[in-house]
């Protein structure tokens, strides 16, 4: 579970990291737009790993 949230959180330091102090370019949003989908993957597969454990959990 705890990978999941490095690769959520570190998707969003990407992403602001790539905005502070820079002027936007196509390569910068690119590598931002990127951040943002490695945080959604993160988020989705830490929700998946949750239900999971909670299917389990109520059927047991």
């Amino acid at each position: 579970m705890w990978r999941y949230w490095t690769i959520g959180i570190g998707g969003i330091v990407v992403a602001i990291i790539q905005q502070l102090g820079f002027p936007a370019s196509f390569k910068q949003l690119i590598a931002a737009a990127g951040g943002i989908g490695l945080a959604l993957l993160g988020f989705w597969l830490l929700a998946e790993e949750r239900e999971k454990r909670n299917n389990s959990n109520s059927t047991v």
